[in-house]
C-alpha cells in the first residue's frame, strides 16, 4: 500500500454498479474525493464484472479512515473488511501460509 497521502487506494469492491454509485455519492456529499475504477469497463461489457474484479471504489490514502467511517454509518461497509492491498501483496500473504514442499 502506498504511503503517499494523495495516492488513491481501493477501499471496497462492488459487483453491483448501482451500489458503487450510491457509495461514491455518499462520500462525495461528505467532501471526500473518490472515483470508481473499472466502472466503464463493466458498463461496456457487463459480463466482465467478475473477471475484472468488480468496480473498485477508491479514495485518497489520507481519507481512508474517514471514508470507512462514513460507509460504516451508512451500512455499506463492514468493519471486518480491511483496506485492500495490491494483488501481488495479497497473493504473497496467501502463499506465505502454504507449506513448502
Amino acid at each position: 500500500m502506498s504511503k503517499i497521502p494523495n495516492a488513491f487506494v481501493t477501499i471496497i469492491t462492488f459487483y453491483d454498479t448501482t451500489k458503487a454509485h450510491i457509495c461514491k455519492s455518499l462520500l462525495e456529499s461528505e467532501g471526500i474525493h473518490c472515483f470508481l475504477r473499472d466502472e466503464l469497463l463493466n458498463q461496456l461489457h457487463p459480463g466482465t464484472t467478475f473477471g475484472s474484479g468488480g468496480v473498485k471504489l477508491q479514495v485518497r490514502q489520507r481519507d481512508i479512515y474517514q471514508a470507512k467511517k462514513i460507509l460504516l454509518s451508512g451500512g455499506y461497509f463492514e468493519e471486518r473488511i480491511e483496506v485492500s492491498d495490491d494483488l501481488l501483496t495479497v497473493i504473497e500473504r496467501i502463499t506465505n501460509q502454504l507449506p513448502f514442499i
